[in-house]
């Protein structure tokens, strides 16, 4: 099987036609379906389900698609990998949460720059589990997340506890307590915004206190969560670090006073995975700013 018609297809993936995809690669039809058949040989299977002027991928072609992606990405970082090395600059492969994208670069890079400043930053945004994939793939060597997840396949660094917020228009509120923190109880019965991954999280606690929570909108990003309860439609539950981008935003922000309801920022890193040197600086820079605990 070769790179050059693994490339090929993907982009005939991409084009959703043969003819797009030859003027796309600047060749003739007739070779570019004359290698697809070929391709379609040697794994003994029809990758492609042929129309009249169209094309779509079946199962089978679904599945090499996408890993065709993760190996030519990681011909392409090689690549790349080499190129650095011969004009003696860094690549760091690194992925952060968009909840926390403003940690990276406030509270990490500074120091670090200064350090280290031939580095180049290849950087990767999505969520925690998003992130975990491109670890496993190869695309990244380390990650920026938040608990919880399943720490069983990689090594962590806690960089930061923080609490939970609950935001939301004022008239949502009702003026108990401090003013600056609210207990989870006093939101029972409220129209409740939340980022699905703490969803197990918040039900038990509400169990705890003998209720159950009233979810408005469940939903894959806890920017999403701030936006929903920027435009009124009720009270968000979201990180501290994410509460910078409601900066300016007529929102009441107060802290939840449940310690059970946090979340960690942590680095992480694959077991049993070399990692480039200048991942290992940035590693090792971690643990010396943050004093981290490894769990």
């Amino acid at each position: 099987m070769e790179l050059k018609h693994l490339r090929n297809f993907v982009v005939i993936a991409n084009e959703g036609n043969i003819s797009g995809a030859a003027r796309r690669l600047h060749m003739a039809q007739p070779p570019l379906s004359t290698q697809m058949h070929q391709l379609e040989k040697e794994l003994g299977c029809t990758l492609f389900e042929r129309g009249a002027r169209s094309i779509t991928l079946t199962e089978e072609g679904r599945l090499l698609y996408s890993r065709a992606k993760a190996i030519l990405n990681i011909t392409d970082l090689i690549g790349e990998e080499i190129h650095d090395i011969k004009k003696s600059a860094y690549r760091l492969r690194i992925g952060v949460i968009s909840s926390a994208s403003m940690f990276l670069p406030q509270r990490l890079l500074p120091d670090f720059h200064r350090q280290f400043p031939d580095t180049f930053f290849d950087l990767h945004e999505g969520n925690t589990y998003q992130l975990m994939e491109l670890l496993r793939s190869g695309v990244i060597e380390l990650a920026i997340v938040r608990t919880p997840f399943d720490r069983e396949q990689f090594h962590c660094l806690m960089l930061e506890e923080e609490g939970m917020y609950a935001v939301g228009k004022a008239a949502f509120f009702e003026p108990a307590g401090p003013a600056d923190a609210i207990r989870l109880e006093a939101l029972a019965h409220k129209p409740l915004i939340l980022y699905r991954r703490w969803e197990q999280v918040v039900e038990n606690l509400f169990y705890q206190i003998g209720t159950v929570p009233n979810y408005l909108c469940k939903n894959d990003d806890a920017r999403t969560t701030l936006y929903w309860a920027e435009c009124g439609y009720g009270i968000g539950i979201v990180p501290a670090s994410i509460l910078p981008r409601a900066e300016g935003k007529d929102l009441v922000r107060l802290r939840i006073l449940d310690q059970q309801l946090s979340t960690s920022i942590t680095v992480i890193c694959l077991k049993n995975v070399r990692l480039s040197p200048i991942a290992e600086s940035f590693l090792e820079y971690c643990r010396r700013k943050n004093t981290g605990s490894s769990v």
